[in-house]
């Protein structure tokens, strides 16, 4: 038998009556959800400008599902949501920047960049965290991670959408001097071409109120679409000077891990002539370098990249003595190979002599490039390791017969529930004893996504009392998002350095972080008292 309420709202979504909307709004109020659900579906049908509004000044109140059907019908509400932006009271413009992230709608971004030629704007620094956030997410969506793991889904028209936040961007760069906002120049940066126009203009023109944001950008931004862009200049027969300045003088280690990740595998003839005259990289100016922060997955991109730069050769050596000495697997193996001139026997008598010599780390390396490097009974070999008196080589052994570790964990951490989160979590710490170290690394990384992720990731495995020391270096993060979420998950630590940390944030520059603060210090409080009263019922 037809469902009575069902039959109600699908005639009121279907009605040409206008006075529908003025029946379907009351409802969004009610105390029963399959009512206030029905409501909303009905609203987001209708298209009503009204009813979208209504429906944003709401947003506290959508469950998880009247969330998805606003999602599925989310463009017919741009019109609505930039009202929200410019006409709004404060409640509004803030529930329309949470809405217009939470859909990515890339096409009020131009919104957003009028609203900062108003610097007294109440909510400038949310306009600013929104607009960085919508560009990381479009700049995800054009450069899809090329590792395993679950990728973004293909923005459609995904060219049109960059030209037109690009244009933008440059329309917006052209009134630089009412919003002196870096994070424009920026972004500029992330998405255009090195060829396009508008870097043309901003960019590289002399005069341009841009070009020293640009250039300083180019100095000390840690963004992989910056840093991307220093390699992309190298592709030109011109690269801007500041770009050669960048190489050398950069010692970060936010820019030496993404330009190691950007390197390309093989170079044009422009590029080998550019990077020919960087005879100097500051990272690599001690006479003993410090490598060992680089990733094991990065090594051996260094290595490539040592060979198509004027360094002088004695540094080029001593880099690859290092690494065959100190570095990682991959490091190790790369650096092997350059060194014995690509000879596969020279590279197996090197792997062999490995395995036996006093140097616990070669031992190590050697280990891990059994199965690699096709050493006769290398599975025999390795199973032996596993019972090795050095925790080193056992280490490398466990390496090379699982496949199973943090960076696949991370991957995989949205399509897993809770439990087996946990225990996937729990399996890990078997494996790798130092998973605690490179999830505080990852927490720390250049990529706010990523840090975010990695920091969800420790709660939901329960080792979060375990990194507080990385959770309180991000509440000092300059993105407001990742502060909020170090603060949610401090405030689940009932200790004395998390309170201490979370008091200090009571007197953050955002408004947001503040109130996550407070409420984080209030549920501190509650885990306190909790613990407090099975104590006293114990001692009964």
């Amino acid at each position: 038998m037809p469902d009575p309420l069902s039959i109600t709202f699908d005639f009121l979504a279907n009605t040409e009556n206008v006075f529908a909307v003025d029946t379907l709004l009351p409802a969004l109020d009610v105390e029963d959800e399959r009512i206030r659900s029905a409501a909303t579906a009905a609203l987001i049908h209708r298209r009503s400008p009204r009813g979208h509004v209504e429906l944003v000044r709401r947003l506290h109140r959508l469950t998880p599902a009247m969330k998805s059907v606003v999602a599925r019908n989310s463009s017919g509400m741009h019109n609505s949501l930039r009202q929200c932006l410019v006409h709004g009271d404060q409640e509004l413009r803030a529930n329309a920047l949470d809405l217009i992230r939470w859909l990515e709608d890339f096409s009020l971004i131009p919104s957003l960049l009028t609203l900062l030629e108003d610097k007294a704007h109440p909510l400038r620094d949310a306009v600013i965290e929104v607009l960085r956030d919508l560009v990381d997410r479009l700049y995800d969506r054009l450069n899809p991670a090329a590792e395993i793991g679950p990728q973004p889904q293909p923005l459609r028209d995904a060219h049109r959408v960059r030209e037109q936040v690009i244009a933008a961007l440059d329309q917006s760069c052209a009134h630089f001097e009412l919003h002196e906002c870096e994070c424009v120049v920026e972004a500029l940066l992330i998405l255009a071409d090195v060829e396009n126009y508008a870097i043309k203009k901003n960019i590289r023109q002399l005069g341009n109120p841009c070009r020293d944001v640009a250039d300083r950008l180019l100095l000390t931004s840690t963004h992989p679409g910056v840093i991307a862009k220093i390699i992309e200049f190298m592709q030109l027969n011109y690269p801007p000077q500041k770009v050669f300045h960048a190489f050398r003088e950069r010692s970060d280690p936010e820019f030496v891990s993404q330009l190691l990740r950007t390197w390309p595998r093989r170079l044009t003839e422009s590029q080998q002539h550019n990077f020919r005259q960087i005879e100097r990289l500051a990272w690599l100016s001690e006479e003993r370098p410090q490598l060992d922060w680089i990733p094991p997955s990065l090594q051996p991109k260094l290595v490539s990249l040592l060979k198509h730069t004027g360094l002088p050769e004695r540094k080029k050596l001593r880099v690859m003595e290092w690494l065959i000495k100190h570095g990682e697997t991959e490091g190790r193996q790369a650096a092997a190979e350059a060194l014995a001139a690509d000879s596969n026997q020279a590279v197996q008598d090197i792997v062999i002599d490995g395995l036996y010599s006093e140097d616990v780390e070669v031992q190590a390396w050697a280990t891990g490039q059994l199965r690699s490097k096709g050493i006769p009974q290398a599975f025999e070999l390795l199973i032996e390791r596993l019972d090795s008196p050095v925790p080193e080589v056992q280490e490398a052994a466990r390496t090379e017969l699982g496949d199973f570790n943090l960076k696949r964990l991370l991957d995989l951490f949205d399509q897993i529930d809770r439990s087996t989160c946990l225990l996937a979590g729990r399996l890990i710490q078997k494996i790798d004893p130092d998973v605690i170290s490179k999830l505080r690394h990852e927490m720390l990384g250049p990529m706010r996504s990523k840090r975010i992720r990695a920091t969800r990731l420790a709660y939901a495995i329960q080792v979060h009392d375990q990194v507080v020391d990385a959770l309180i270096r991000q509440l000092d993060d300059a993105d407001g998002m990742v502060r909020r979420t170090a603060i949610d998950i401090l405030g689940r630590i009932p200790t004395p350095e998390a309170y201490h940390a979370l008091q200090n944030m009571l007197e953050d520059s955002s408004a947001r972080v503040r109130e996550d603060a407070e409420l984080a210090l209030r549920r501190m409080a509650e885990l306190l008292d909790a613990r407090q009263g099975i104590a006293a019922q114990t001692q009964r």
